[in-house]
């Protein structure tokens, strides 16, 4: 299982427009989860007023979502996949949203992670 977790800035020059336009946001979110065979069970999107948009999508392998602050050029991108992607994957992905969402500045986490409470009692029981 891979944690996904991006910190971004837009770019200098760019508008904060794409992330506040639900057909493009979602055009992106499409394609990027088309691309990695990610099953989309439900989208949500709720715009805040003045500004701000938080997108939540339900995924058959767990979730991305995606929270905006327009007024700081900044958003915050969560991607919880039960498959490993691999750091290649991570790449491309982190590759696709800097492009498609006018990204400059990113601080990419990627956690791997594991159901090791249940391994730790698995051992406990065998000793």
């Amino acid at each position: 299982m891979t944690h996904l977790l991006l910190d971004a800035e837009w770019e200098e020059d760019s508008t904060t427009d794409i992330l506040q336009d639900e057909k493009a946001t979602r055009a992106v979110l499409d394609t990027l989860c088309e691309k990695h065979r990610f099953t989309v069970l439900e989208r949500v999107f709720h715009f805040f007023v003045p500004q701000g948009m938080t997108c939540l999508y339900l995924l058959s392998e767990s979730h991305l979502s995606i929270h905006t602050w327009p007024e700081r050029k900044f958003c915050s991108i969560d991607l919880f996949c039960c498959r490993e992607l691999g750091d290649d994957k991570i790449r491309e992905i982190v590759s696709m949203l800097r492009d498609h969402l006018h990204l400059g500045r990113i601080k990419c986490h990627a956690h791997p992670r594991s159901f090791f409470l249940q391994e730790e009692e698995e051992e406990e029981e065998e000793i």
